[in-house]
C-alpha cells in the first residue's frame, strides 16, 4: 500500500492544512485538563509539526511536553512555527521513545495510531515510559466511526486505504490491555474541521492527509473537482464536521 514520507512534501504544507481551529483548541484543551490535569511530563507521540504539543502545553501550565516525531523536516517546522517554552521536539518513534523508564506521567497519540508500524511494540514502549497509574489518550479517526467523515464522499478510494490501515477502538483497547492498560473512557467526539465547504476544499487541496497522498494523482484531482463544485453550489454554508474517536487508558499501578 505504501507509506507517506513526511520529509518529502508533507512538511511544507502541514501547518497550513492541518492547523487547529480555535473551537477545537478549546475543546481539546478542556479534555486534556480533565484527564491529564496533574501531569508534569507529557509525551506527544508522533507530534508532527507540534500542533497538539502546543495545545497540551497551554492546557497544562505545569507540564513539560516532549513532542516525539520521526520526521526531521516536521521537527524543523515544529521548532520554527510552533515553538513553546515548555515543549521540546525530539527524534523518535512510538516503538522507540527517547525517555527513561517511567519518565512520563501522561501520553498522547493524536491522529497517529494508523501510522504506527509495530503497534504491539509501541504499546510495550508506552508501558515502559509511563509511570504506573498515569493516563494515555489516543485520539483519531478509527475504523468504527470514520465512514461518517466528510472526505470520503469525494475520495472513496481514500476510505478504502484508511479502513485497511486503521484499527477499531476495540482492537486498540485489546492491544494496550495486553500491556496492563485499563480503559477509563471511550467516546466519539464530533468536531468541526472547517467553517464551510469552501474552507474545507482549501484545506483538502493541500493533500495533507496520508490517505489522500496515497491516491493516484488523477483520482485526487477528480475528487478535488467534485469537492470544489459542491463548495460552489453551497447556498447555506454550514460547518463541516468530522468524527474523532477518543480512548483514554491508564497504565496499571501494579
Amino acid at each position: 500500500m505504501g507509506r507517506v514520507d513526511y520529509d518529502d512534501r508533507q512538511y511544507k504544507v502541514f501547518s497550513r492544512a492541518r492547523g487547529v481551529l480555535p473551537e477545537n483548541r478549546r475543546l481539546w484543551a478542556a479534555i486534556f485538563r480533565n484527564w491529564m490535569g496533574g501531569a508534569h511530563t507529557v509525551v506527544d507521540v508522533g507530534a508532527g509539526v507540534g500542533h497538539y504539543s502546543v495545545v497540551l502545553a497551554d492546557a497544562l501550565p505545569h507540564a513539560r511536553v516532549i513532542g516525539v516525531e520521526p520526521s526531521g523536516r516536521m521537527r524543523e517546522v515544529a521548532r520554527a512555527e510552533h515553538p513553546h517554552e515548555r515543549v521540546d521536539y525530539l527524534a523518535g518513534r512510538a516503538e522507540e521513545l527517547p525517555l527513561g523508564d517511567g519518565g512520563a506521567d501522561a501520553a498522547l497519540i493524536s491522529n497517529v495510531i494508523h501510522h504506527i508500524e509495530d503497534r504491539p511494540a509501541a504499546a510495550a514502549e508506552l508501558a515502559r515510559v509511563l509511570a504506573p497509574g498515569t493516563p494515555l489518550m489516543i485520539r483519531g479517526s478509527m475504523r468504527d466511526s470514520m465512514r461518517g467523515n466528510p472526505h470520503w464522499s469525494f475520495f472513496p478510494g481514500a476510505l478504502e486505504i484508511a479502513e485497511a490501515r486503521s484499527p477499531t477502538v476495540d482492537e486498540v483497547i485489546a492491544l494496550f490491555a495486553r500491556e496492563g492498560f485499563e480503559v477509563l473512557a471511550a467516546d466519539t467526539i464530533v468536531q468541526p474541521t472547517a467553517p464551510d465547504l469552501r474552507a474545507f476544499a482549501e484545506r483538502i487541496s493541500y493533500r495533507a492527509i496520508s490517505t489522500l497522498e496515497l491516491l493516484d494523482d488523477d483520482v485526487f484531482e477528480q475528487g478535488m473537482a467534485d469537492l470544489r463544485a459542491a463548495a460552489a453550489a453551497e447556498t447555506d454554508p454550514q460547518p463541516v464536521m468530522e468524527n474523532m474517536d477518543l480512548v483514554v487508558l491508564r497504565r496499571s499501578a501494579g
